[in-house]
């Protein structure tokens, strides 16, 4: 985990949240003390001083659905946490590269560089500042299937625990068809669902960004991130802290 250090045997008096993502959740570009994962528990820390509530952050750069359900199976349920919070971001309906990319022909070599140059990165830039970034297709099945496949997947494994699960919605671009499609497809899996991002539709892009090069949210974002999750934890009682 990217913050600190945390047992496996859960300390008594003890609530643990396991939040499971890609690079949004691990916090790419925003110190630690900046992270969602960390302003929630920060919170937690100041309103319920009587409870030790830990958050442990198990975000890896550039996971998807499959490797959350895989993480959740092989590493998260082992410290035994009291409530699931998926991190899901804006490209987390993709298919796995290997998957996406079978029997498509290989790029040349000049073409090839231009894509991982910088130049390609500030050309995406310029171009993701007039349009949505990549939104899930409902008309894709592949994408559907996968989507599908991977709640029921993550939600079984819960439902095994008795542990509540919530999709944090975390998009850098709000879009209310693609959040509505979310919100179906967790709530039909059994999920809690949140839209933890939609005050950014009112900020500037350039004002929640890391940089020019770097589309994560800055610690504006995550700021708002963890506001809304907090709320949504407390309001739901997810946490049975008032039982």
């Amino acid at each position: 985990m990217r913050d600190r250090y945390y047992s496996k045997q859960k300390p008594a008096n003890t609530k643990r949240i396991a939040v499971i993502g890609d690079s949004y959740t691990m916090g790419s570009g925003v110190a630690d003390h900046e992270n969602y994962t960390t302003l929630i528990e920060n919170k937690f820390t100041k309103q319920y001083p009587e409870m030790n509530i830990e958050v442990l952050n198990f975000g890896v750069g550039g996971y998807g659905l499959r490797n959350y359900d895989a993480v959740l199976r092989s590493k998260a349920m082992l410290f035994d946490p009291d409530l699931l919070i998926i991190g899901f971001s804006d490209n987390d309906h993709e298919l796995p590269k290997q998957e996406e990319l079978e029997g498509k022909i290989r790029l040349n070599r000049p073409v090839e560089m231009f894509y991982r140059s910088h130049l390609k990165l500030i050309y995406d830039m310029k171009i993701k500042n007039r349009r949505p970034f990549t939104q899930v297709d409902p008309s894709n099945q592949n994408q559907v299937t996968h989507i599908e496949s991977h709640f029921s997947s993550i939600i079984s494994q819960c439902n095994q625990k008795e542990i509540p699960a919530i999709i944090a919605y975390c998009p850098f671009i709000y879009n209310e068809v693609t959040t509505r499609f979310y919100k179906e497809k967790s709530e039909e899996s059994g999920f809690h669902f949140i839209n933890a991002g939609k005050e950014l539709e009112d900020i500037p892009r350039r004002k929640v960004r890391v940089n020019l090069l770097d589309s994560h949210p800055n610690e504006i974002g995550h700021q708002v991130y963890a506001d809304n999750i907090y709320e949504f934890i407390v309001r739901e009682d997810l946490l049975s802290l008032n039982r």
